[in-house]
């Protein structure tokens, strides 16, 4: 299964124009079921983590399977994240995309697909624009269609409706975590 950040696994759907911070996907694990604090300090690679970008100077996965992330367009690495203070000895990175066509992807490889079972991806997003896009894309996709407004679908069935209204992202770091446990698919 090839992992899309930025694009739409067909092409159609316009990237986003935004950071992205900390792109963690756990295969075989529903991380998050309930609530929960969200994380105040980067992504480590906890037991089943098949990829992690975003948390470093330069696109590259920081997961055990040390995946190749190819560039299109332009994005770029930059020095801001939602993690503060930034210091000498604790500097994190994000991804930034311009909604100009740029992503990044992995290749297709058995570890990020995920069957039924359970999984959780998750990753802090920072919205530049009111716009559509899609944030990551394999068969699970998460877009948004406007800075209040995320979908979440899981190889074309809907789980989260469009009209569903999620905390303003524009101009701000939001996380963003789907979880899916047995049946249930949660997004927090």
């Amino acid at each position: 299964t090839q992992f899309y950040v930025g694009r739409n696994s067909d092409g159609v759907e316009p990237t986003s124009a935004m950071y992205l911070s900390n792109l963690r996907v756990v295969n075989g694990t529903a991380v998050y079921n309930s609530n929960f604090a969200v994380p105040t300090a980067p992504l480590t690679a906890i037991s089943g983590t098949t990829l992690l970008i975003g948390k470093s100077n330069g696109f590259v996965d920081n997961s055990t399977n040390a995946f190749g992330v190819t560039l299109i367009g332009t994005p770029s690495v930059q020095r801001f994240s939602p993690f503060s203070p930034q210091t000498q000895t604790a500097i994190t990175h994000s991804a930034y995309f311009d909604g100009t066509g740029d992503y990044v992807s992995v290749a297709s490889n058995a570890a990020l697909g995920f069957g039924t079972g359970d999984f959780n991806v998750e990753a802090w997003s920072y919205m530049t624009v009111n716009q559509a896009g899609t944030i990551f894309c394999n068969s699970l996709r998460i877009e948004t269609s406007s800075s209040t407004q995320i979908s979440v679908i899981d190889n074309g069935i809907v789980y989260i409706i469009n009209g569903a209204t999620v905390p303003n992202l524009l101009n701000r770091w939001a996380h963003i975590a789907v979880s899916r446990s047995g049946s249930s698919v949660k997004l927090f």
